[in-house]
């Protein structure tokens, strides 16, 4: 039996969070016969002990995480873009969402326990301060792999002078859920999110596409990843065009299993999606999609892994070019599944798994 301490930001509120943990716990599962004594450290206990009948604790709660860490094997932190700050303050916890402080309190307190640590398929970036990368530098050292989801990842380690042979090029742990293709799909989906001082130009952007699309008689579904982030825009959006009989909303709660948003996804036949884990599924049921990336490289990344790198936008450009991207990909829908089904086939032929990595 093998005893696995994971940290990563998991809290139920983002399903794309949650599809990470899912993917981790059946790879650990499957890898070790379910021979897996798996405890999560999350700021829900409570969902995550009843819908997958795991150990939890709280990531405030210092003394019960020594007592696991000493009791456990291998100590995971992963994965997700969890390595990213934007100024000082945030890294310091005084505003902002910046983790990277408490990650090198983890790691650098496993290390002193001697523990076998791990950074799990995580991004990094943006990262903004020498502090953070300082941060970094250091505790990586108590690491004994970093598995790494993107190449901007990779390169940014390199440039910190970590050594090349700590560190793995792979992908989000999310492409190694095994998904069957898809190819009846009725409406597009959109999926955007709240972004920092953005709103109001994401808003508008989001606003001017569905417009466009339902008066050419689209079916469109606005859904959402994370309900408290992203719930508001997506309310905001639907209510601006509910009389439409086209548009409806699939709203996901913090309650939802993450199957529900796999399902809404699974019946689209185009994604346009801020987040990038909905992206992923798509590719894996075989939907286009089209990426809107926000001053953060993962999107950009994903949609490079994918192979769909022309169908990137930003929602500070023009709508008409997301508008041509819409028309091609619905035209090219079988070269694009394609396309997409021979790069998820090199991403699992490379993908070697992180236990036989240390």
């Amino acid at each position: 039996m093998k005893n696995i301490l994971l940290f990563g930001s998991y809290h139920s509120n983002n399903k794309g969070d949650e599809l990470i943990f899912y993917s981790i716990k059946s790879l650990l599962n499957e890898y070790f016969n379910n021979k897996v004594n798996l405890t999560l450290v999350t700021t829900n206990p409570e969902y995550f002990n009843s819908n997958y009948n795991i150990n939890v604790i709280r990531p405030g709660d210092l003394i019960k995480i020594i007592k696991a860490i000493k009791s456990s094997d291998i100590i995971m932190i992963g994965g997700g873009g969890l390595f990213f700050d934007y100024s000082l303050l945030d890294t310091l916890k005084i505003r902002g969402e910046s983790q990277i402080i408490y990650w090198f309190i983890i790691t650098v307190l496993a290390g002193f326990f001697r523990k076998r640590v791990m950074w799990y398929r995580v991004g990094f970036g943006p990262i903004k301060t020498n502090f953070s990368k300082n941060l970094i530098k250091y505790s990586s050292k108590y690491v004994e792999k970093i598995i790494v989801r993107d190449n901007y990842s990779y390169k940014f380690l390199v440039s910190l002078n970590i050594s090349k042979e700590k560190i793995i090029r792979s992908h989000d742990v999310v492409f190694r859920l095994k998904l069957k293709r898809h190819s009846n799909g009725k409406y597009i989906l959109i999926i955007p999110r709240y972004w920092n001082d953005s709103e109001d130009r994401i808003f508008t952007f989001f606003s001017n596409v569905i417009s466009s699309l339902l008066d050419e008689g689209n079916n469109v579904v606005i859904s959402e990843t994370n309900h408290k982030k992203d719930g508001i825009l997506s309310k905001m959006l639907y209510y601006k065009f509910r009389s439409n009989k086209n548009l409806s909303y699939s709203p996901i709660n913090s309650q939802d299993k993450v199957h529900k948003l796999i399902n809404i996804i699974r019946r689209s036949k185009l994604l346009i999606s801020m987040r990038m884990h909905p992206i992923i599924i798509a590719s894996k049921l075989g939907i286009p999609v089209i990426g809107i990336e926000y001053n953060t490289p993962k999107i950009i990344e994903c949609m490079k892994q994918i192979g769909m790198s022309k169908y990137l936008s930003n929602f500070k450009e023009d709508e008409s070019k997301i508008l041509k991207m819409i028309l091609s990909s619905l035209n090219k829908r079988e070269e694009i599944r394609k396309i997409m089904k021979n790069r998820l086939e090199k991403i699992e032929n490379e993908n070697t798994e992180f236990i036989e990595k240390i």
